[in-house]
């Protein structure tokens, strides 16, 4: 079976792989380097703790050992230019549309609601709008370049408001996109060395200090109190590490890692002390101050559980995908299909519109109904049609379940490549 994505293997001598970079580098050369930015999106498991020897004081240790591994997971998305001078603020996507940690609070980073924590199109363009763009108004007028790599989720190529988005060629981001050279994993190993650094200060809080600080947080509403009250990380403790953890990362590193990728023409500055090369030295140190049981193997696999090459992430992401199919086939189970040959597949439009949807060969009659569907709501058109009035919503009706019907068959689809790309990764 070939699998196209950018877990499949990738032949560094082939000729129109090569073509196609030099391509890439003679648009890279044409703008500043302050003006060339990566954006990339990675899995964090915020809420996991090394397997379950370390336990937050208020986890029960009775009905804690032998669950299945905490693997709630948010997507984090990572852009800043090639010299490091401007990182764009490290975006976050969840499941949740208002969790109890946030009442009456503000998210300290920008956080986009996306029912399996994926990024998609319309996050992808949400992103765009709101953080990225934005951003870079503040900074420059210049044009600016904004490199991706192909993943489904992502928006096309296009160029607006000075900002030009190229992509890298299919299968190479492993070894020539910046943000995986180094910069993505900087700053999940500086969020976990944030996270286990609150964990372990409350373990060394004295007794009459964790009761109290127990019983503030049982005076809050459920899922609100997080890692200051003795609990794993909530999405608020999560979006704050990843604000710290970002505004930690140096622009040396950042650079390094353009450097690293040899998309274009950097001057390496000297290098800098990263004061968390030794992550898993210095926490298991502070573990065993404290006479905790966690291993430095347990350590590592806690640094690394949620690397994209990692089997639990890739079963982690085939799980939501087997679900949202099941969900998918039922949804489109109960639709009337009969006449979907008439219609020809639909695609997400690039238009930055979110979701519309562009039917090919189809165009016409859509608009047509869509402009009929505020008529139909009017009273005066209500009754002015009299008699025909329910036989046009009947029709708007059917015509509604077939565009329902085509968009289900287009999603599910799209989410089976993903299930070979993941599959494929796994075994890769």
């Amino acid at each position: 079976m070939m699998l196209h994505g950018e877990g499949a293997e990738v032949n560094k001598s082939d000729l129109g792989l090569l073509a196609a970079l030099d391509d890439l580098y003679a648009i890279i050369a044409q703008y500043d380097p302050e003006n060339v930015y990566n954006m990339d999106e990675t899995g964090l498991f915020f809420h996991l703790l090394p397997r379950y020897s370390l336990l937050m004081p208020n986890e029960d240790i009775s009905t804690t050992r032998g669950k299945k591994k905490s693997k709630d997971r948010v997507s984090l998305i990572v852009c800043a230019n090639a010299v490091g001078s401007h990182k764009i603020p490290c975006a976050l996507i969840g499941k949740p549309k208002a969790p109890a940690c946030i009442k009456h609070r503000r998210w300290p980073v920008p956080y986009f609601i996306q029912a399996k924590a994926w990024m998609d199109a319309e996050t992808c363009w949400k992103w765009f709008n709101e953080v990225f763009i934005l951003e870079v108004k503040k900074r420059t007028g210049r044009q600016v370049l904004l490199l991706l790599d192909n993943a489904p989720g992502h928006f096309q190529a296009f160029e607006r408001d000075n900002v030009r988005i190229v992509f890298f060629p299919p299968n190479c981001t492993s070894w020539k996109q910046p943000c995986d050279m180094g910069i993505i994993a900087t700053l999940k190993k500086r969020f976990k060395y944030l996270y286990l650094k609150d964990v372990l200060d409350f373990y060394e809080l004295d007794e009459e200090a964790k009761l109290r600080k127990k019983m503030q947080g049982q005076r809050l509403r459920r899922d609100a109190a997080g890692v200051a009250y003795g609990n794993p990380a909530h999405l608020l403790d999560a979006t704050n590490y990843v604000k710290e953890a970002w505004q930690s990362v140096s622009p040396n590193s950042i650079k390094n890692a353009f450097i690293k990728a040899k998309i274009m023409t950097l001057e390496a500055d000297q290098e800098t002390v990263n004061e968390i090369e030794d992550f898993v030295t210095k926490v298991t140190q502070a573990i065993a101050a404290l006479n905790l049981s966690v291993g430095q193997d347990e350590l590592e696999e806690f640094v690394h559980v949620d690397d994209e090459n990692s089997e639990e992430f890739a079963t982690a992401v085939l799980e939501d995908v087997e679900e949202l199919l099941g969900t998918m086939k039922i949804a489109e189970e109960n639709l009337d299909n009969d006449n979907d040959d008439d219609i020809l597949t639909s695609q997400a439009s690039s238009s930055g519109l979110g979701n519309t949807v562009v039917f090919k060969g189809f165009e016409s009659l859509y608009k047509q109904v869509v402009d009929i569907e505020d008529q139909l709501l009017c009273s005066e058109v209500q009754e002015e049609a009299e008699e025909t009035f329910d036989d046009l919503r009947k029709l708007f009706e059917s015509f509604q379940s077939k565009v329902r019907a085509i968009t289900l068959k287009a999603k599910r689809k799209s989410l089976q490549n993903l299930r070979q790309m993941t599959i494929h990764d796994m075994l890769n």
